[in-house]
């Protein structure tokens, strides 16, 4: 314990083609959840920890005033449609290269001279390594802790492959990706992973044997059962089947690689109820529009609902879809699924 910081800066960057801030304010999915989870333990251990999040201008309402907002493009780049999933890279690479992202960024570290910066994602590291290569010799330099929530270079050849992508395309950024992950794994003073495999692999690329094992969990809701029954008429009358999930593209890709392009194997009475951030995407994916009729008797969806809703929604559902197909770390999804005692269809 006498290794931990007095002060700390935690920093988490876009993920798939959704901005993933908001992460204090209202956490959606699982990687929002774990870094809350750590913020609060910090501050339940007495150390001194601020939280910023990077996205683009725009993309939530609401926002802690730690938060950097910086402009979305790419620099006049146009994203081909396969490359959506690695929006969160392109964009890592472009702000770090502007001045605006790097005086923002320099203004905090200079200002609150931090022991330590955390990185969530590893997609902020370019910036981040830009800003502490500009600190002068005689200025306080903060060491770097990498939270790992996944082994990012596969997950990305995966769904890239997945999508379709030209396998150039999908060799190039895996490799881009690879190259910052070994890079933080090996710079970074300390390096959390989810899993004894992230653990180990993390290590390897690394060239260390210190990498912390820190697991993902969940816990009961704290929502009254009183609460949820205002959903009761909303969701459907007989037995139904829920995929919650955000808008990370594994999500959807694992949808349809696990159901199918149609819906057609249910009953006309039963639905799959989607909900969260892959509602969209879902939607406005060919292999959904291909079969639209059908696939439309045959879900609710919701889009994203507040904490009551999913609370509502592991209470009543009958089973929970869990494709995934994509990526390595840990799920919260499949601990908060079995938490419930409903049936869980997963791969």
């Amino acid at each position: 314990l006498s290794r931990w910081p007095k002060s700390l800066l935690r920093i988490e960057a876009p993920t798939g083609v959704e901005p993933v801030m908001e992460v204090l304010l209202e956490p959606r999915h699982g990687g929002q959840l774990r870094t809350r989870h750590i913020f609060e333990e910090y501050k339940k251990a007495g150390i001194d920890v601020d939280y910023s999040g990077i996205f683009p201008e725009g993309a939530y309402l609401q926002h802690a005033n730690t938060d950097l907002q910086l402009p979305g493009d790419l620099g006049g780049r146009t994203l081909e449609p396969y490359e959506h999933p690695v929006y969160d890279h392109v964009w890592g690479l472009h702000i770090a290269s502007t001045a605006l992202a790097r005086q923002a960024l320099l203004e905090r570290i200079r200002a609150n001279r931090y022991d330590y910066i955390q990185i969530d994602l590893l997609y902020v590291w370019p910036l981040v390594r830009q800003c502490l290569a500009e600190l002068d010799s005689q200025e306080h330099r903060p060491g770097i802790i990498y939270s790992s929530q996944n082994i990012e270079h596969e997950m990305k050849k995966q769904v890239l492959s997945q999508l379709g992508a030209p396998q150039f395309w999908v060799d190039r950024y895996s490799d881009e990706v690879l190259a910052l992950e070994r890079e933080l794994a090996h710079d970074a003073d300390f390096v959390f992973a989810v899993s004894e495999a992230d653990r180990d692999y993390l290590n390897v690329i690394g060239e260390r044997s210190d990498c912390v094992l820190a697991k993902n969990g969940t816990s009961p809701s704290t929502i009254s059962i009183e609460a949820t029954e205002d959903w009761r008429p909303v969701l459907p009358a007989d037995p139904f089947a829920v995929f919650i999930s955000s808008a990370h593209p594994p999500n959807a890709v694992g949808f349809f690689s696990v159901l199918g392009q149609s819906l057609a194997f249910l009953p006309p009475d039963r639905k799959i109820v989607i909900a969260g951030g892959v509602t969209e995407v879902i939607e406005r994916s060919k292999s959904y529009k291909k079969w639209a009729a059908i696939n439309n008797a045959r879900t609710l969806r919701l889009g994203v609902v507040d904490d009551i809703g999913i609370a509502a929604m592991r209470r009543f559902a009958h089973v929970f879809v869990l494709p995934l197909t994509a990526g390595g770390g840990s799920n919260i999804k499949t601990a908060e699924a079995l938490l419930t005692g409903a049936y869980v269809l997963g791969t």
